[in-house]
């Protein structure tokens, strides 16, 4: 599902914030898996995407645990980048918070 906004439109990032709760709250378990488009915005605030805490270092990584095999999930791909990238050099402030 794609939701568009135009930039600068006030109240755009509750609005986007209030919607990802309700795909998240309406399209997981046994039924369907909602996972963000990670060249979108997600992880929103009243204020701004990519800033939301609880998305950001638990319910996304969960996310990509939850149904996977032992050895091929969220915490073996992090294990890989951290040591691919020892030194952080392919690193920023979000993959540091998703990939501590």
């Amino acid at each position: 599902m794609n939701v568009v906004g135009v930039p600068g439109t006030p109240g755009q990032a509750a609005y986007f914030r209030e919607m990802e709760r309700f795909m998240r709250a309406n399209y997981s378990g046994a039924y369907a898996t909602f996972r963000p488009e990670w060249a979108k915005g997600w992880a929103f605030t009243d204020e701004s995407g990519f800033l939301d805490a609880e998305t950001i270092e638990t319910i996304v990584p969960e996310t990509y645990r939850a149904g996977m095999p032992a050895g091929d999930d969220w915490d073996t791909a992090a294990a890989a980048y951290n040591a691919h990238d020892p030194h952080r050099v392919f690193s920023n402030p979000l993959l540091d918070r998703l990939l501590p």
